[in-house]
């Protein structure tokens, strides 16, 4: 404790003496008030947390004040609301916030949350102190209680990462996933924000050509470019580069023009058989905090979520920097889209998807559905472009302040062309992927994982380390395994993250390190290292002499969860890929063996029953996505059968969120249309099947 605050103290005990009385009424007060807070729900004052601004004549006194609360609070997992931090406390925000922010109306109690700033008679200082200090003392009390808590439920499997429960971490590592999210607060967000951060240059994947083989004159990288990415012949080709002469500021020299806008495309660059038009199908709305607080209240109507404590969290999110938008039509396709619902859903026909993007070159929907078409004929070069081409449709709407690569812009994954937003650069990845930018292809992870870090509705947790490992960023991956983006929930550490930590270590000559994350992967996922040892050591079983290999097959693979093998195999399909030289093979089945043929891992089997049985209660509707998605055949494997049988699975929108803030597709078309034209067909077929029976009649 520095000289000051000795002095503070000392000065603070004899105003304590002289006014007894007085204290005593003041902490009378202030102890019934904490015992009000104790029985209540604890929640997080939003609002007290973004800091009393209020200015005394003792400058160094409040400094010191303020860093102890700040010291306590760092040790309470829970900071608990006091109902007076609202009144008193002056919210200053940003001027881009004043901007935006708007008075929103609590209707129980009247209370208005609103950037103004509101004049408060300032509390006596001594009462203030005097208050903090018996707050303090409450604290330590309740911190007691919370570090005997955590002890009781230790388990020394965090400790590899540095995660392990004690009396400074905010919040532990949670079995179950809630639906908001509760133990990843706003603050494990501040904490983890560099780990989606990126630079936008990242995003061009001429630059990591530029850095995998040198210098590349303009000249050559514009030949790229200028190729074609569909089905046109040389005629068309010449009659749309003619129009875009006709349209000013379309593409221009480096291919980023937008006509009508000083902004440049960020995302894509303009191919010479991209029909130039001048109007948007797509445009981007920011929400305002209403409709933040509104959205959030319908999305979680059904649970058993704090609406007031949203309420708040809306506005700490807003003076954090965050900003919530969303994507809408600007033109009316309802048509196009009844006619896309009816070739796809109703009655496939691919034929007329093609000639539905013929007639509407930018309808997002039709183009990542014959993309998919492709991919299954095998023509990857088309789908490419028609990737490209979806992209460019939501890159040519994005916002001025739509900061790609803050990490601070948000998505809700409940808005239809959201959700297209999110399929077109999953394909895109896909499509960087196989050109060999792993640099890029991590750059646009970070950027689909930031629309939603915690709810992580494409499951990038399970795919983001191949990027780290492919592009050498080892370090990044090790820091993100560390971080509350992956410790604040016990499955957010997926079987790919925890082996392919062990690799980054390895990479940096850190063995002793790589051994003990090894350890800690198959603590958690011991199916996976059996199935490692296999196919990527290429040990089989048969040859672990010292283990009985009966006992051994019977507990690793006869009593694993579907939702533990389908997470093991996210890693499989791609393990081969990341361990590839000797060295690290050799590694990997040396701690391998280590630990399967441990007799102590063997007198447990029993344990890595349970545990493999109960790793999740049923697979995340994220790992199921991923799966559909992804393509693979070995994912898609092991997706249980049941699955298929109860649920209706398209691409163009796989698995929507099911609650009632989600917008659907079927909502975006013309009902009248879908009727006539299944009326249409039930007619045509009644005409074509008496037509048959005439025919056979004539015949016999």
């Amino acid at each position: 404790m520095s000289a000051r605050q000795i002095k503070r103290l000392q000065a603070l005990q004899e105003e304590r003496e002289k006014e007894s009385v007085a204290s005593s009424e003041i902490d009378a007060e202030s102890d019934e008030e904490e015992d009000q807070q104790v029985n209540a729900k604890p929640k997080v004052n939003l609002f007290a947390l973004l800091g009393d601004e209020e200015e005394d004549d003792d400058d160094d006194d409040e400094d010191s004040d303020k860093a102890e609360a700040e010291a306590e609070a760092e040790k309470i997992p829970e900071p608990e609301i006091e109902e007076e931090s609202v009144e008193t406390s002056e919210i200053k925000q940003p001027l881009e916030v004043k901007e935006t922010l708007t008075p929103v109306v609590d209707s129980e109690t009247e209370d208005v949350f609103e950037d103004a700033k509101e004049e408060q008679p300032k509390p006596k200082k001594k009462n203030k102190k005097k208050k903090k200090k018996s707050k303090k003392k409450k604290n330590s009390s309740d911190t007691a209680k919370l570090v005997t808590l955590e002890d009781a439920d230790d388990d020394d499997e965090f400790e590899t990462f540095g995660i392990k429960a004690s009396i400074t971490n905010k919040a532990t590592t949670a079995e179950i996933i809630d639906p908001t999210f509760s133990n990843f607060s706003l603050n494990d967000f501040k904490d983890s924000l560099s780990y989606l951060e990126f630079n936008v240059r990242d995003l061009d994947p001429d630059n990591e050509y530029k850095q995998l083989f040198g210098h590349i004159s303009a000249k050559v990288l514009n030949e790229a470019d200028s190729t074609t990415s569909s089905f046109v012949s040389p005629e068309m080709l010449n009659q749309i580069k003619t129009l875009s002469k006709r349209i000013p500021g379309w593409g221009g020299r480096d291919r980023r023009g937008i006509p009508g806008s000083t902004r440049k495309l960020t995302l894509t660059k303009i191919r010479d058989d991209w029909i130039p038009t001048r109007q948007k199908n797509i445009t981007m709305k920011e929400l305002s905090t209403n409709e933040v607080i509104s959205f959030n209240t319908l999305k979680n109507e059904s649970e058993y979520v704090d609406l007031q404590f949203l309420r708040e969290e809306c506005f700490a999110e807003f003076n954090t920097g965050i900003r919530y938008f969303n994507f809408v039509n600007n033109i009316n396709e309802t048509l196009v889209n009844s006619q896309f619902l009816l070739s796809v859903v109703i009655r496939p026909d691919h034929e007329f998807l093609i000639k539905l993007i013929q007639q509407h070159p930018y309808h997002v929907e039709s183009i990542l559905q014959v993309s998919n078409i492709l991919v299954r004929q095998g023509d990857r070069s088309n789908n490419s472009g028609l990737v490209e081409r979806a992209l460019f449709v939501f890159d040519r709407a994005l916002k001025a302040n739509f900061n790609l690569g803050s990490g601070l812009c948000r998505l809700p994954f409940e808005g239809f062309l959201n959700r297209q937003f999110y399929l077109a650069i999953f394909k895109y990845i896909a499509v960087l992927t196989q050109k060999g930018t792993f640099a890029t292809s991590l750059a646009f992870t970070k950027l689909l994982w930031s629309f939603a870090p915690a709810e992580d509705p494409y499951g990038v947790r399970y795919f983001i380390d191949f990027y780290c490992v492919m592009s050498g960023n080892y370090q990044y991956l090790i820091g993100l395994c560390s971080s509350p983006l992956i410790t604040r929930y016990r499955s957010w550490l997926t079987p790919g993250l925890a082996y392919s930590l062990g690799l980054a270590y390895r990479k940096l000559g850190k063995l002793e390190e790589a051994q003990d994350a090894v350890a800690k992967a198959f603590a958690m996922y011991p199916y996976l290292a059996l199935e490692l040892l296999e196919t990527v050591c290429k040990q089989p079983l048969s040859t672990l002499n010292a283990v009985p290999t009966a006992l051994i097959n019977e507990i690793y693979r006869t009593h694993v969860s579907d939702a533990i093998k389908l997470a093991n195999q996210t890693y499989l399909v791609r393990a081969p890929g990341m361990w590839k030289s000797r060295e690290d093979i050799d590694f990997l089945g040396t701690e391998l063996l280590k630990h399967i043929t441990n007799q102590d891992s063997v007198s447990k089997l029993q344990g890595i029953k349970d545990l493999q049985s109960s790793g999740y209660e049923s697979i995340p509707r994220n790992l199921l996505r991923y799966a559909i998605l992804s393509g693979e055949n070995g994912l898609m494997a092991k997706i249980p059968a049941a699955f298929w049988n109860d649920t209706s699975v398209y691409e163009y929108d796989a698995l929507p969120p099911q609650n009632k803030a989600a917008e659907t597709f079927e909502s975006m078309i013309d009902d009248n249309f879908i009727s006539e034209a299944l009326l249409q067909e039930s007619q045509q077929d009644m005409i074509d099947r008496l037509e048959a029976m005439g025919i056979e009649g004539e015949n016999n």
